[in-house]
Order: structure tokens, then sequence, then C-alpha cells
């Protein structure tokens, strides 16, 4: 979304309470930006914990030789009995189970 030239001269001071925080961390015309798109809705952003460990896992996954779990460990800075669980954790469904 284009925002205006004049608006490129709006400080963080100018601008309404509740966009000066996130105008501090994303800067004034990102702020500007967000507000375009979303001003007069009640946006939610969900938490970020369960959407990163999720790619983390997937990560781990990929990363797994067979005996690298010491490595994986220290690199995600987690156990080595945390790694284990991970890496058994979502098996391939369309694994042949002894117990189907």
């Amino acid at each position: 979304m284009n925002i205006p030239s004049w608006l490129n001269d709006i400080t963080l001071e100018q601008l309404p309470q509740p966009y000066e925080a996130i105008a501090r961390a994303i800067g004034v015309p990102n702020t500007l930006k967000l507000a375009s798109m979303y001003q007069g809705t009640g946006f939610y952003f969900p938490k970020l914990d369960g959407v990163l460990s999720d790619m983390r896992n997937k990560r781990i996954r990929e990363e797994f030789t067979g005996s690298n779990h010491k490595e994986l460990a220290r690199k995600y800075e987690l156990t080595e009995r945390w790694i284990y669980e991970i890496i058994t954790q979502n098996v391939d469904e369309n694994q042949i189970s002894f117990f189907t």
C-alpha cells in the first residue's frame, strides 16, 4: 500500500499513543502502512510460540543424521532428551506399524 509522500514528515511524537510502541519497533513508515491496512479492525497477533516451535522441530528432524543428538541439543538450546522426543514425534503416518 502506498503512503502519500507528505506522511513521510510525520514523527513518532505526532502519532497517536497506541501507535508509539509499534513505531519504535518497526519505524513510522511501516507503522503507517500497518495502520492503513488494519485501521478500525481488532487485528490480533497470535502468539508465535507454537508456530516457532513447530518450525524449529521440523528443522531438527531434517538435520538429524542418526547420531547428532548432542550437536542439535546445543544448537537449539534443548536437552538431548527433548531432541529424542522431537525426532520421534510425528512419525510418518504411512509407515507400517506392528500394532495395526
